[in-house]
């Protein structure tokens, strides 16, 4: 997960395949993840706040040079509605989410995305909608984008007329996610992003492929997307529609206990050594 990556998801998607009782996510049984600290300046720190059900209530992400807040509220069983901002010295990103469930799986998204510029030259007011499509074991495997600038009564009467539309795909094997291709708003593959697997598995995987948004990372956690990959992510490379490296990134673990107590991250940009990260847990039991 990395700031970088941000800026290349929204998404969308393919009408979704049937899905059973047996299939919505349920908070884990033990413990929850708490934090995910680094003492490198390269490094970011996350923390997670959950209420009494388990469930994703805040979320943050620090930077040397910014910070992700996300606010998750649960209006209904069959709603997660998601407020989050990005700030940095010279931009601010707001997307206002609410995501629509059936069987405590994503459906479909509907969101607003305003970017604000210290100078006023970046700004962005857009509308988005995303449609997620899974496979029989519940992997998503599309994401159909469509939007529209403007929000609100600033958006034309004919807008959703011809949204600006997009869809990307996902590949799973063996239960892993394999390859992730993102249109980038082109009626094309742009960019693909491959991962591989080592055989090591955890309680809490930590490490999740990004495949919308960052702050839709908490519940890819707690399964909100489907299934997630069974093995523990050794590395992601994305390269462009030729083949020429964009980013690439890969991990060491160590695992106690069945749990991932610390991992290293070494990463193609940046600081060349690898980044030690520490993760930190909670008894679910907020008194233990």
């Amino acid at each position: 997960m990395n700031r970088f990556q941000f800026f290349f998801v929204l998404a969308g998607v393919l009408p979704l395949l049937s899905c059973s009782d047996s299939d919505e996510p349920k908070p884990s049984a033990a413990v929850r993840l708490s934090s995910i600290t680094s003492d490198d300046y390269s490094g970011d720190n996350q923390y997670f706040v959950y209420d009494e059900s388990g469930r994703i209530t805040q979320w943050r992400d620090e930077y040397s040079d910014g910070e992700f807040t996300a606010d998750y509220s649960y209006p209904s069983e069959s709603e997660i509605k998601v407020v989050s901002v990005y700030s940095s010295e010279y931009t601010t990103r707001t997307f206002s989410e609410t995501i629509r469930l059936e069987n405590g799986r994503a459906v479909r998204s509907d969101g607003t995305w305003e970017v604000v510029t210290s100078d006023g030259w970046g700004d962005i007011n857009k509308t988005y909608r995303l449609e997620y499509g899974y496979d029989d074991s519940s992997h998503l495997v599309s994401i159909f984008h469509s939007e529209v600038y403007g929000i609100g009564d600033n958006i034309s009467e004919s807008a959703w007329d011809k949204p600006w539309e997009w869809t990307d795909y996902l590949t799973w094997e063996d239960g892993n996610l394999k390859s992730f291709q993102e249109a980038q708003g082109a009626q094309y593959t742009k960019y693909i992003t491959e991962y591989s697997y080592s055989q090591e598995k955890a309680e809490q995987a930590v490490i999740y492929p990004l495949v919308i948004f960052n702050y839709h990372i908490p519940l890819q956690m707690q399964g909100v997307f489907g299934q997630n990959p069974v093995n523990l992510i050794e590395s992601s490379v994305r390269a462009d529609r030729n083949g020429n490296e964009a980013i690439s990134q890969s991990y060491d673990y160590t695992i106690k206990e069945n749990r991932i107590t610390e991992y290293w991250c070494t990463k193609s940009y940046g600081t060349p050594a690898p980044i030690q990260y520490f993760v930190g847990y909670k008894n679910r039991n907020p008194e233990d």
